[in-house]
């Protein structure tokens, strides 16, 4: 949808000041209208907070579904331009629906406006055609974006471009989902012409600036897919951070990113599903390396499972045979398994790659007793490797069926079966590991309160979370 809010959005890959960046990530999975709901878009937020930290964002602010009204959105746009310097950087991130409206000062050549599609939209009937609240328009989010005194304003788009009469389509299996829904939000009284085979407007304006760098999921002819596990753009963008971190490189341009992300998207697509993510912007800037800050403990990920490891009470015992490792040294990791259970082990690498080592593709099976539980026994050797940099192993055990290597939207092949020895973990397996964490939390605040206060049996817990911290030299 928003080719032209892209155009006069994102502004220089390259420079990484840490002044005063801002970054902004706006999610609507859920409306005020539950019928417009999509899925995953929580997912899509959790996986674009890895990338902008990678990015050395600093300060970030997030808007998620009842909060990201349009008063809301338009409220931190106004913050994104207080106190910014030209050499800042901006960073703009929307997942959720897109959609048009009819133009009403004739600078669209369709004679349609697009827009995004804040938490509570709403249409009205009166006298005089319909009426529409809640949603930002493309005209507003340009002229809130050139109120920013900055160079480098940076802007992801998930969502659709144009419409299509299906909203819902069977994925077959792709990224782990049996199907997925349009990002384009089709309304009661919306103009009978739009997202049909509209071109939209052009990529950049006669007076926008050529300093920016834009992705955008789709083409204008074309609609973005949101899925249970995240929307297809945006997990394309994290696979391809990911790696280009793993790189000796360490760093990406935007026209190879866009490469990359086109590349993920059509694996992850069928001819009659598919569509391709939008470049745009300064040749020049787009051919312009971007470098990645070093998260060391920073991390999205890191963070997200040390928080698990808390908030369990750090009640499983995880030991390593080395504080310090040399690269190709084998790495040892031993568990204490308290009870029957479902195993899984991650270890997050200091440039924040989270992977799940177990269950993996040689060992799918993860229920285990009561013991002790080594690596050495993963199927595969674990050695040490880079990046180099502290590394975070953490071991979680539960009583219900959880398998994280499962739940990877990635690293599968068209017909959704597992590809990767180990799978990256994302933020499917998060949420579902949280999910199981909260419940345990609950039990045992009424079993202590039922018991005056008296400890549970340790066989009465379903989720035991170590860590461990270790350095790659």
């Amino acid at each position: 949808m928003i080719k032209k809010i892209v155009a006069t959005l994102l502004i220089g890959f390259s420079c990484l000041s840490m002044a005063a960046d801002k970054a902004l990530l706006i999610g609507v999975g859920e409306h005020a209208n539950p019928s417009n709901n999509l899925p995953g878009i929580d997912l899509d937020i959790t996986n674009m907070r890895q990338v902008v930290k990678a990015l050395g964002f600093n300060d970030i602010r997030t808007l998620e579904n009842e909060k990201a009204t349009e008063r809301n959105i338009k409220n931190q746009l106004r913050w994104l331009q207080q106190d910014i310097g030209p050499n800042d950087r901006v960073l703009i991130y929307f997942s959720g629906h897109g959609s048009q409206m009819r133009d009403t000062n004739g600078d669209e050549p369709d004679q349609l406006d697009e827009f995004l599609v804040a938490y509570d939209f709403n249409v009205k009937r009166t006298s005089s055609g319909v009426t529409a609240s809640g949603y930002i328009v493309d005209d507003y989010l340009n002229s809130a974006i050139i109120g920013i005194n900055s160079r480098q304003v940076y802007v992801f788009v998930d969502a659709c471009q144009s419409g299509s009469s299906t909203k819902s389509l069977q994925a077959g299996g792709l990224l782990g989902a049996d199907f997925v829904q349009t990002k384009f939000l089709r309304y009661k009284g919306m103009p009978s012409d739009a997202g049909i085979g509209s071109r939209g407007i052009a990529v950049q304006e006669a007076n926008s600036p050529d300093n920016f760098v834009a992705l955008s999921a789709a083409q204008d002819t074309e609609y973005a897919l949101a899925g249970p596990t995240g929307s297809y753009f945006t997990l394309g963008l994290m696979e391809s951070m990911r790696k280009a971190q793993s790189s000796r490189n360490g760093g990406i341009t935007p026209a190879a990113l866009h490469k990359e992300v086109v590349n993920f998207v059509h694996k992850k697509t069928t001819a009659s599903n598919r569509f391709t993510p939008v470049l745009s912007g300064s040749r020049q800037l787009q051919n312009k390396t971007l470098k990645f800050k070093k998260t060391e403990q920073s991390g999205e990920y890191w963070e997200q499972l040390a928080s698990i490891v808390e908030r369990a009470g750090n009640n499983l015992k995880v030991v390593s045979n080395k504080a310090v490792y040399q690269i190709d040294n084998e790495i040892v990791v031993n568990i204490d398994v308290p009870v029957d259970g479902y195993l899984n082990i991650i270890t997050v690498s200091s440039n924040d790659r989270p992977q799940v080592l177990f269950p993996n593709k040689f060992m799918r099976k993860n229920k285990v007793r009561k013991g002790l539980f080594s690596t050495q026994s993963l199927g595969f050797d674990l050695v040490a490797s880079d990046p180099k940099g502290q590394n975070y192993t953490v071991a979680i055990v539960t009583k219900s069926p959880l398998d994280l290597y499962s739940k990877s939207a990635l690293g599968r092949d068209l017909k959704g079966e597992m590809l990767d020895v180990v799978a990256d973990l994302d933020a499917t397996g998060l949420r579902d590991t949280k999910q199981i964490l909260t419940r345990e939390i609950e039990v045992r605040r009424s079993n202590n309160s039922s018991n005056s206060g008296s400890s549970m049996a340790t066989s009465q817990h379903v989720l035991f979370a170590g860590g461990i911290t270790t350095t790659v030299k």
